[in-house]
């Protein structure tokens, strides 16, 4: 594993994963477990070099899992380099002119960026069951992982230079393309074949930035980024159809899988989060994430509240995770902001928002309305869906979608 790692991390050879096949074997490299280690040969050393009994070379929890705890800096370091090499590439381009996919190098950008997150989930999970802070095994010994000191620092310091990789490059370079794939489509209004593209390669975009945070415990989490998860989440359950067989038909690059797998790890977290928040910051966040799951592409760039309001959000009564509009707010003309330092006081403003006129407010607790048929706007944090007046806005289900009589009507267009 650290052989093949380190053949495409140097020299160069990042642009060779241009290749689908040999995306698969680093894939197969990196993930395959190879034979599981019995229980009965825990602790059995083998006699002999090269030894006679193979299940001795076997492993508790798969090959990278081995490799990490052994010897991560080679690991580390590789990947790094890996996803360095790989940003490198970007032309500014997201897609080529008449091509219905990305351009080789935002495909091979997109790829390190899997390989490194997925690295970022192995390294979480080490990190986490050492230190007690894994929220199912906690107080629970791996076998045959033994994490010394050092090697725990060795990981942490490559887990904190992974991330600010992940977040600081490629997340801003992620909602670049996603701003780049908008403006394709506002250019040529009317051009069906240009929106289909840019809103299904849009969903590819929106999958691989919701990898980047999968790991983020409740305390690392900011506005913007439970604003980026929502928006991303329900973008992909408004926008994507599931179970296409083909990349050509609109399978995505990240398998549908692991977009379920990051919910389930998430939500507890981003649930809690919200719950914890102040109804101005909660009004912000939703409202963010509404206008990016009703975007074109779900791009954050231009991201502004209503001329003739800000919507005010409130929990619904029953499960936790469901919010929904319950009033709208006025907001400030631009005669209006030259007020007073002590009504500053009690104003919040966001970057990517207006100042709204709030009184305290916006530091009060959320409100809590009863579930009912006049709801208008609701979140549902726990499924990732927006629902409008009781009726959600999702793409044709997988055997309408791939029905012939559909097909005929409408082509492969993603609905």
């Amino acid at each position: 594993l650290p052989l093949t790692l380190t053949f495409f991390s140097s020299d160069d050879r990042v642009h060779k994963l241009q290749s689908s096949k040999l995306r698969g074997i680093l894939d197969s490299v990196m993930y395959e477990p190879g034979r599981h280690l019995r229980v009965a040969d825990t602790g059995v050393m083998p006699a002999m070099v090269p030894t006679q009994h193979r299940h001795l070379l076997s492993t508790s929890y798969g090959l990278l899992c081995n490799e990490l705890h052994r010897t991560p800096q080679t690991i580390i370091r590789s990947v790094q380099a890996l996803l360095k090499g790989a940003l490198a590439l970007d032309t500014g381009e997201v897609c080529n002119i008449g091509e219905d996919d990305f351009s080789t190098g935002v495909q091979i950008i997109l790829y390190a960026a899997r390989l490194t997150a997925r690295v970022d989930n192995f390294i979480s999970f080490l990190v986490d069951t050492k230190t007690g802070c894994h929220p199912c095994l906690s107080g629970v010994t791996l076998r045959e992982v033994d994490i010394s000191p050092q090697c725990l620092t060795i990981l942490q310091l490559g887990l904190e230079t992974i991330r600010v990789q992940l977040h600081d490059e490629v997340a801003p370079l992620l909602k670049e393309y996603l701003a780049k794939l908008d403006r394709g489509v506002t250019e040529k209004a009317g051009d069906d074949k240009i929106l289909d593209r840019n809103s299904r390669l849009a969903c590819d975009l929106h999958a691989h930035h919701l990898l980047l945070f999968r790991n983020l415990k409740g305390s690392d989490l900011s506005c913007e980024d439970v604003t980026s998860i929502i928006g991303s989440f329900v973008f992909l359950t408004t926008r994507h159809t599931w179970n296409k067989g083909t990349r050509e038909k609109g399978k995505l690059l990240v398998p549908e899988t692991e977009i379920y797998e990051v919910l389930q790890v998430t939500r507890r977290r981003i649930i809690g989060w919200v719950r914890d928040q102040k109804q101005g910051i909660l009004d912000e966040v939703l409202q963010s994430a509404l206008q990016i799951s009703s975007s074109t592409t779900g791009t954050t760039q231009g991201i502004k509240v209503n001329a003739s309001g800000s919507d005010r959000w409130a929990m619904i009564a029953g499960p936790d995770g469901r919010y929904a509009v319950s009033s709208t707010r006025k907001t400030t003309t631009r005669s209006e902001r030259n007020v007073t330092e002590e009504e500053n006081s009690n104003s919040l403003s966001h970057p990517s928002m207006g100042n709204l006129k709030r009184s305290n407010s916006a530091y009060s607790s959320v409100d809590v309305v009863a579930d009912s048929n006049a709801l208008g706007a609701e979140m549902d944090l726990q499924i990732g869906q927006m629902t409008l007046k009781q009726k959600h806005l999702q793409a044709l289900q997988s055997n309408l979608a791939n029905h012939p009589d559909i097909k005929l009507i409408f082509g492969e267009r993603t609905m």
